[in-house]
């Protein structure tokens, strides 16, 4: 119940953005296609339904082809809801790429320099024999010492040793076996998507044909929806 407001206001939005693609893909549709193709695009499947239905009753049309001219209604009436509903998803999907990519190159930057910052802090402390090794007598002329461990000591106190340098490439280079998989990713889900709404839209078209023939209208779209739900359950990850 905490989390009903929230998705009532998604639902209100993708519900509105849902509305106004559709009908700028029915104004770009209507400068590409002729006046028929756009009247079936455009045609409403409940009266259609409602209307063959009392031709049929009224002897001035056969019954023989009805449930095949209501499932070719039901798809041409509904392929621009499917076609701006696919859009918004697919919108939703690479956005949602999008983000998880940059988070995980924040990660890597974030972890990368936290490793880094690591080694450093432990290269300055100095172990108890190296601390003996370098032991001042103040009698001698000389500081006694180890030569062995100065490139050690130097390599570890100098700023642009060959350790930074692997660092900061690992950082600002991005894997690209990951890459490939993260693209490979998007590719199947898209593809996955668009065969899974073109499915649904077949399937809305055989509800439609389905529910007109028991009640011509609102059967015509609750088979409409039954179908395109059937279809989802079926498909949708």
């Amino acid at each position: 119940m905490k989390t009903l407001p929230h998705k009532i206001k998604t639902a209100l939005v993708k519900y509105h953005a849902l509305m106004l693609l559709m009908r700028f893909y029915e104004k770009v549709i209507g400068l590409m296609v002729e006046k028929a193709l756009m009247e079936k695009l455009t045609k409403d499947a409940f009266k259609s339904a409602v209307h063959k239905s009392r031709s049929i009753e009224a002897g001035e049309r056969k019954p023989d082809g009805y449930a095949r001219e209501m499932f070719e209604t039901c798809v041409y009436s509904n392929f621009v809801s499917f076609l701006a509903d696919y859009s918004i998803q697919q919108s939703i999907l690479a956005y949602g790429y999008y983000i998880y990519v940059k988070n995980s190159k924040k990660e890597k930057r974030f972890n990368a320099l936290k490793k880094k910052e690591d080694e450093l802090n432990l290269d300055y402390k100095l172990s108890d024999f190296i601390e003996d090794d370098l032991f001042i007598d103040p009698t001698a002329d000389d500081i006694i010492g180890d030569d062995t461990l100065e490139p050690k000591l130097v390599k570890s106190i100098m700023p642009g040793d060959s350790r930074d340098n692997d660092d900061s490439a690992s950082v600002s280079s991005f894997n690209p076996e990951k890459t490939g998989g993260i693209i490979f990713s998007l590719v199947y889900k898209s593809s996955h998507l668009m065969i899974a709404r073109a499915i649904g839209l077949f399937m809305a078209g055989v509800g439609g044909a389905f529910g007109s023939t028991i009640r011509p209208g609102w059967g015509t779209v609750v088979g409409v929806q039954l179908g395109d739900a059937c279809a989802s359950v079926v498909l949708d990850d």
